[in-house]
């Protein structure tokens, strides 16, 4: 039987060697706001069908909705008190 290659770890700290981005801007840290729902399980597909339809995704879609209802209500943040800011 032929011995096997012995393996060699490559040499110095592979996390440190600079990976060039296509994105010639600096990137911008974008700060969102994370939420687990419960929905019924036909929303799934009412989601699913809508976001198809619209080209996105159903992250995108929620979002335009939240956006379009926050356009159409500008007095929300009148009711915000310094603590819910």
């Amino acid at each position: 039987m032929a011995n096997k290659p012995k393996f060699e770890a490559p040499q110095g700290n592979p996390y440190g060697s600079l990976i060039q981005s296509t994105d010639q801007q600096p990137a911008q840290k974008k700060e969102y706001y994370r939420v687990n729902i419960h929905f019924p399980l036909i929303f799934k597909d009412y989601l699913q069908e809508m976001a198809w339809r619209n080209r996105t995704n159903i992250t995108q879609y929620l979002t335009r909705l939240i956006e379009a209802d926050m356009e159409a209500h500008p007095e929300w943040r009148d009711s915000l008190d310094e603590l819910n800011r």
